[in-house]
């Protein structure tokens, strides 16, 4: 458990260097407390948002035997294909 706890933080860490970065660059652009004070509780919910759409596919994930995965990952592209035949937008004429 500790090793899966440290694996899932420094993956965390890894991950999120680059919007570190961008954060840095949003408040070096807005100076008042009440803007800061928005950032900050964005970047906290948009946080916690991840990590709980991320239990709740993991608590889905875990319900599905282990054998029918790889199968139901095979379902991607063939919707996306499907999508794509029926919802095409004609990027040739875009030009």
């Amino acid at each position: 458990m500790l090793q899966q706890l440290l694996t899932a933080t420094i993956s965390y860490i890894g991950t999120t260097t680059d919007y570190f970065i961008i954060l840095l660059l949003v408040f070096s652009r807005f100076k008042k407390t009440v803007q800061i004070k928005s950032i900050v509780a964005g970047a906290y919910f948009g946080n916690l948002f991840l990590v709980i759409v991320s239990l709740i596919i993991a608590l889905f994930l875990k319900r599905i035997p282990q054998e029918y995965l790889l199968g139901l990952l095979g379902l991607i592209p063939i919707i996306l294909g499907i999508k794509n035949y029926f919802f095409q937008n004609d990027e040739a004429g875009d030009v």
